[in-house]
């Protein structure tokens, strides 16, 4: 009995087999499925062609004598803005886990049942991490693709957004979920391609983070991935095909496997599902299943046999793209032996990549290999320089900076440079009423909108041929590009001062109406702490989405008949300061969608909301700083008090008086300068004033002002002096200072608006010292430095940064 009856067997198994998994709510292996799905997709992939496949892993071993197969392996994550980006060390417990399965050095081989222990093998199979890229480049072999759509929808096209050449790594492609679309329910771990059946530029393993090794995400860890490869290396499933007839041409082909009737699961010793175990086997007596071998589903998994090493060997010795990946020389051009090459490349990530002022910023050495040394560049940033391996950090100031990393052993330095790296949000925002029409040039993360599509085809784009009433809108490139999800989030908002509020938006979009359920879904979501975590508040979806008929060529040129408003409500919990918005279209085979003039309004409140100087704020500098506050629905002046005393009744209380100009939160009439003050604690508010008399007062605010008493550059209003040069400078600052005496010092820079943004304590000796210190990560502008002492009084200066 030939193999290919049992696999034109798959096409009326499978709906039973699903059926069963979907009660688990877990499929285990979708290998078989997979295969049978090739199958209809391409007549060259025949039952007799599968058939040659297997037959060239049967019969004896081709290798008489011992030796070690190595593997260059390659990991591809496909994660969704970092959900699924498993670290470095769960990916090497993965390879640690294939490599002491394969070689019989797993700490559960002793359970191995007395049975089955002459049949357990040491496949001499081993796995390594390559080292080397296909240009040549140092490589850690992991390969990290942000992909949201493709990561929770994995099938082969995944395979597509990063690959090898498989006759030099083996490739395996970590997702975070998979769906072959054959239905049915369930939650599919991994599914593997046979070597020669179908192409080999999708040839290995796809599977879930969660199986990915024994730590992280994985936990403990299971044998998924043990059992993909398996498959790789032209393994069947020890119940493939039930019973079958003769071990050595149906079933797994494998004779010292006893065969199972059907997949099992759990650990069931006792369990014997069929009586011909003996048939051209060694096996003289009818034998238990073997539920401890890797190609079954039990959960005692924990050996491979005798014969299924002589398959594996057989395969890579007999199969010409498996023979190159082993070879020598490829093992040795991938330096999958070596054991710490050093340090040949710097690299890093980040949690976020767009924060909001103040907001933590966690970053992730992946430097490889083994960098003893770690030495951070941080522009704009809190600290500005670190040499600890994973630093958190914030920014005070909204802006795009740049972010540096050198890290060294005894032998190399090696650095990493990423220009416009991270971008600060302002923690506040923009003010209601809000317009974009998107009458730009330039990409949208150059513009304030944010996407995740960033290396992809599909998604989100700056779009400078039709808008709604004008010539630019933002468009989602659907067409072509399968099933699809991206998002774009937008800057911050400041909806403090609404009562009500609601987003427009002009939309316009067909479907391509080929097959069902083709039609786009458009979602839109709130966050009010920058990004963190996202709100449902809005879905179109289906016919209710569309303002055209269908469309099976690119839809590419709205007319302005096709163009629709949409309008989300925002609810009451949003209007605060902070807010941002994400728009997700989910592209199923769909048209492209385009989306122009977003307006985000309300209703004013009557009660004036305060912006800046924030409450509990420490100013200094003797400057001019401005009181800002948001504007109200009317008035017909806003009165202004700034007082010493939280209750404005002390003498020292200062009022003023702005003019009513309208709505809007920019204009002259909602700020206010002051000068002149002295150093102490200042309360302030704002009215709204009705006719003359005050109708709302805001809520009181706070701040601290240290006044500084010059702009020289040598201030000496302690007991010590204090010296900056160069001034300007581009970067690095010196100070000269001459102390009375010994001291404990703290050195505090501020940015013009009394940020703190360096503060260092140190001890200084008695007389006259140099010290310098490098500023090179600020950006341009004026800095205001304070040089406090415990005992001989403070001074201060300012220093200017250009270049």
């Amino acid at each position: 009995m030939k193999f290919y009856f049992s696999l034109l067997l798959v096409a009326t198994f499978v709906p039973s087999f699903i059926s069963i998994k979907a009660q688990t709510n877990i499929i285990k292996c979708a290998t078989d499925e997979h295969v049978h799905h090739m199958m209809q997709e391409d007549p060259a992939l025949t039952p007799e062609l599968f058939e040659e496949v297997m037959e060239i892993s049967d019969g004896p071993m081709t290798q008489s004598f011992r030796s070690v197969k190595y593997v260059p392996v390659v990991v591809h994550v496909i994660h969704s803005n970092g959900v699924g980006d498993i670290d470095y060390e769960q990916i090497e417990s993965a390879i640690d886990m294939l490599n002491e399965d394969f070689r019989r050095l797993n700490s559960d081989a002793s359970q191995t049942r007395t049975a089955f222990q002459p049949y357990a093998a040491d496949s001499e199979v081993e796995f390594g991490l390559a080292k080397v890229d296909p240009s040549g480049q140092c490589t850690n072999g992991v390969v990290r693709v942000n992909n949201p759509s493709l990561s929770f929808a994995a099938d082969d096209a995944v395979k597509s957004l990063s690959y090898w050449p498989s006759d030099e790594y083996f490739n395996i492609w970590v997702v975070n979920e998979i769906d072959l679309g054959f239905g049915g329910g369930g939650i599919i771990l991994g599914y593997a391609q046979f070597p020669g059946f179908g192409s080999w530029s999708t040839y290995g393993v796809v599977i879930r983070h969660d199986r990915m090794g024994r730590i992280g995400t994985a936990g403990f860890g299971d044998r998924t991935l043990t059992h993909e490869v398996g498959h790789c290396f032209n393994l069947s499933h020890t119940f493939q095909s039930g019973c079958g007839s003769n071990c050595n041409n149906s079933g797994d082909r494998v004779c010292d496997t006893p065969p199972s009737a059907q997949d099992t699961y759990g650990c069931n010793f006792s369990q014997n599902t069929c009586s011909n175990d003996q048939i051209g086997s060694s096996f003289t007596t009818d034998m238990p299943d073997q539920i401890e071998n890797y190609m079954s589903y039990d959960d005692c998994q924990n050996m491979f046999s005798l014969g299924q090493k002589t398959r594996m060997i057989n395969a890579l010795n007999g199969i010409s793209q498996l023979i190159s990946l082993t070879s020598p020389s490829n093992v040795a051009d991938k330096d999958i032996l070596n054991p710490n090459p050093g340090v040949c490349k710097a690299d890093f990530e980040v949690d976020r990549r767009v924060v909001c002022e103040n907001q933590i910023v966690q970053y992730n050495d992946q430097s490889y290999f083994n960098p003893i040394t770690h030495n951070w560049s941080f522009t704009g940033g809190d600290p500005i320089t670190s040499t600890l391996q994973n630093p958190s950090v914030t920014y005070a100031v909204a802006g795009v900076y740049d972010v540096s990393l050198s890290v060294g052993d005894n032998t190399n330095v090696v650095s990493n440079f990423k220009q416009d790296f991270m971008t600060v949000l302002e923690d506040r925002g923009s003010t209601s009423p809000v317009t974009e029409d998107y009458e730009f040039t330039g990409e949208l993360r150059d513009n304030g909108w944010f996407v995740d599509n960033e290396a992809t085809g599909a998604g989100w784009f700056s779009y400078p041929n039709a808008g709604s009433g004008s010539t630019r809108s933002m468009y989602y490139n659907a067409h072509g590009n399968g099933e699809t999800k991206f998002s774009v989030e937008s800057s911050t908002y400041d909806l403090s001062n609404l009562t009500s509020g609601q987003l427009d938006f002009d939309y316009a979009y067909r479907s391509t109406g080929v097959g069902s359920g083709e039609l786009g879904l458009l979602r839109l979501y709130i966050s009010t702490d920058c990004g963190q975590n996202w709100a449902l508040n809005y879905i179109n979806a289906g016919a209710g989405l569309q303002t055209g008929s269908n469309q099976s060529w690119p839809f590419t040129f709205p007319s302005s008949t096709e163009w629709t408003t949409a309008t989300m409500n925002i609810p009451g919990v949003y209007l605060r300061e902070g807010v941002r918005f994400k728009f997700e279209f989910d592209a199923r085979n769909t048209n492209n969608l385009f989306i122009d003039n977003i307006m985000v309004s309300g209703s004013l409140t009557d009660k004036p909301v305060l912006v800046s100087p924030v409450n509990q704020a420490s100013l200094s500098g003797a400057m001019t700083f401005t009181l800002d506050w948001l504007a109200t629905s009317s008035a017909d002046e806003y009165v202004v008090q700034l007082d010493t005393d939280s209750l404005f009744t002390s003498p020292a209380k200062i009022e003023y008086t702005k003019t009513y100009l309208g709505s809007s939160s920019t204009d002259t009439d909602t700020e206010q300068d002051i000068s002149g003050i002295a150093s102490g604690t200042y309360f302030w508010r704002v009215g709204r004033q009705v006719t003359g008399a005050v109708q709302q007062w805001s809520d009181v605010w706070k701040f601290d002002y240290s006044s500084i008493t010059g702009v020289e550059d040598i201030l000496e209003s302690g007991a010590f002096s204090f010296q900056l040069f160069p001034n300007p400078t581009t970067g690095e600052l010196n100070f000269k200072t001459d102390f009375t005496e010994r001291d404990a010092a703290e050195l505090t820079v501020r940015d013009i608006s009394g940020r703190v943004i360096f503060i260092e304590n140190f001890q200084v000796n008695s007389g006259g010292q140099t010290f310098s210190r490098d500023f090179s990560g600020l950006a341009n502008g004026l800095y205001l430095v304070e040089l406090r002492t415990e005992k001989q009084g403070a001074v201060s200066n300012k220093f200017l940064i250009t270049r």
